[in-house]
């Protein structure tokens, strides 16, 4: 069976180790990499539009731009694109920071073995490709567990509710106090179907494939005050319009963590949720009135902090979570609408 070639976009403005880097993929690969090189960012944003590739070998010193803004620019522009970043020995610390940010490994240009180079590519496509699995059948248990409790113990408690009515008219006659009672028991498992309905659409919003991004925000606050007793505020520009399916769940399940987190690590008691748009860009800011993120918790951030960066990063956004002015933290996600169409006319 025949190899699959892999396209490999090398961003690298020595010319000498562009060079060495191409010859030994070459060699260690047998030809199986077909290898696109240039020497600035911009070119590199210009072909990621243009081109398809299965893979990036980026340095983050180029003569346009440097450090982790040049691996922030091209994950705006490449959203789903495995990264591996070429770094000098001196600036290793740099390099850990971009696999920090997204990047999936790094390599040393003074280090440099064309088959641990190979494998290095090889590896961060594989990781890239289960990254994004792991998160689509994770979104998919959510949906079927919200599924399974619409369809199951809800319908089969309302079963329970007529049941219920049927008997307390038999008894309305012969036993007041007793058909009173059974009315106070279906009340009450009627207020248990209602909150257990509410988690269903929680983890499975509907309204984002029939009502859109807006309705699916606002119902979110709705039962967040419901079933958490917190304020939840949600402030909208009517100029938002989201027509990707992606992007909408994205943005959603952004908000859901970082309210999730406001009450559970910050107990706050009063959230706000804006949505603004200002042409192609769109930011979603989520901010809350509890005891504020620490960055002093270093940079082993918990799960639900490093999901919702590669929530972002899917939908080539940028996450930005620090302290708010005053107390609490502020979740802000920035969009361009612009990256997701180029990004899907590829794909």
């Amino acid at each position: 069976m025949e190899q699959k070639i892999i396209r490999m976009l090398l961003v690298e403005d020595e010319p000498p180790v562009a060079r060495s880097v191409a010859r030994l993929v070459v060699e260690a690969s047998e030809g199986r990499f077909r290898i696109t090189q240039v020497e600035r960012l911009a070119e590199a944003l210009q072909r990621l539009v243009t081109d398809p590739f299965d893979v990036l070998l980026l340095d983050l010193s180029l003569p346009d731009s440097s450090g982790l803004l040049t691996l922030m620019r091209v994950h705006a522009q490449a959203r789903s694109l495995p990264i591996v970043i070429l770094t000098g020995l001196d600036d290793q610390s740099t390099a850990l920071d971009a696999v920090r940010e997204g990047a999936q490994d790094y390599v040393l240009k003074g280090q440099l073995d064309g088959r641990m180079l190979v494998r290095t590519l090889h590896y961060a496509i594989e990781r890239k490709r289960l990254e994004r699995e792991t998160l689509e059948v994770s979104e998919r248990e959510q949906q079927r567990i919200g599924q399974d409790l619409h369809d199951g113990p809800c319908q089969h408690m309302m079963g329970v509710v007529f049941m219920l009515d049927a008997l307390r008219q038999k008894l309305v006659a012969r036993s007041p106090a007793d058909a009173s009672q059974v009315d106070e028991i279906a009340r009450l498992l009627n207020e248990g179907i209602t909150q257990m309905r509410d988690v269903a659409r929680t983890l499975y919003p509907v309204d984002l494939h029939g009502g859109g991004l807006i309705p699916a925000l606002r119902q979110l606050g709705e039962t967040t005050e419901k079933l958490l007793q917190v304020k939840c505020q949600l402030n909208h520009d009517r100029a938002v319009r989201i027509s990707d399916p992606v992007v909408s769940h994205q943005l959603y399940r952004i908000t859901q963590e970082a309210i999730s987190n406001a009450v559970r690590h910050g107990q706050a008691t009063h959230i706000s949720v804006a949505l603004e748009a200002d042409g192609d860009k769109i930011t979603l800011q989520i901010k809350d009135d509890g005891s504020g993120f620490r960055r002093s918790a270093g940079r082993n951030r918990g799960m639900g902090l490093n999901i919702m960066t590669y929530r972002a990063q899917i939908i080539g956004a940028t996450l930005d979570i620090r302290p708010a002015a005053d107390r609490g933290t502020t979740v802000t996600c920035l969009f361009r609408k612009s990256h997701s169409l180029k990004s899907e006319k590829k794909s």
